[in-house]
């Protein structure tokens, strides 16, 4: 059975509906806040379903979630943005958006994102391989869910259509392959934490989680949407699957 999210987090979802209403009015803040999280945290039921005989709890889930929604992302942008900067000021604007979606962004998110696992409350609910394929998905959940309301926001000039429609897309597609990039370096970190294998097993799942990361975004950056959706349904099987 789905548990509502703890109330310590509401705080959160208060800010986001504050800043929300001041854009769109307080209607539309709670249609496009829900659109941005909800799937997500069905989504993350679903994942957790995957467990028949000893599903995570609940708290561990959404301490996993938050992280990715709340620090992971916040400390996400300020990273890909210096790096960005430095690129820009070396290379021109051109080059770094291509090189920050292509190759910084992909590196530092998904460095960041699976920190969620490794601290106290989720680390010791870890005691499955299993585990770390659960718990990346949902650090990955918690951050495309902001990350998509953010990326609604962004164009809030053209209009409640478009807002939505970015979040509806965004949902389908980008929400999956977060989620699926983040179990692969989920999937090492337990094997390292439950098997004994070695830090190297952490960077193979790491950079495998980099490359699809990096692949989705050069998708994107290149044009190529009509996919995009199909591509992150297949990402989130193959996780499951595995």
């Amino acid at each position: 059975k789905m548990e509502a999210p703890p109330l310590r987090y509401l705080w959160f979802f208060l800010i986001l509906l504050l800043a929300l209403a001041a854009d769109f009015g307080g209607l539309l803040a709670v249609l496009f806040l829900g659109m941005a999280f909800i799937p997500a945290l069905l989504y993350l039921n679903w994942f957790r379903n995957f467990e028949k005989h000893d599903p995570e709890p609940w708290g561990a889930l959404y301490q996993a979630f938050f992280w990715g929604a709340i620090t992971g992302i916040i400390a996400a942008g300020i990273i890909n943005s210096i790096f960005i900067v430095f690129v820009m000021l070396a290379a021109g604007v051109v080059v770094a958006e291509i090189v920050g979606a292509i190759i910084i962004a992909p590196f530092v998110e998904e460095f960041l994102k699976p920190v969620g696992i490794v601290r106290g409350g989720v680390r010791k609910e870890v005691d499955e391989v299993e585990d770390g394929l659960i718990y990346g998905a949902a650090c990955g959940l918690g951050f495309a869910a902001t990350e998509n309301l953010m990326y609604g926001w962004s164009v809030v000039s053209e209009g409640v259509a478009v807002t939505a429609a970015v979040i509806i897309m965004r949902t389908f597609s980008s929400t999956l392959v977060h989620a699926s990039a983040t179990a692969f370096t989920g999937h090492g970190l337990s094997r390292y934490l439950v098997h004994g294998d070695s830090r190297m097993t952490v960077l193979r799942y790491y950079l495998a989680a980099v490359g699809l990361h990096a692949f989705w975004n050069g998708m994107m950056t290149l044009g190529s949407y009509d996919f995009l959706p199909g591509i992150g349904f297949i990402f989130a099987l193959i996780v499951t699957i595995g």
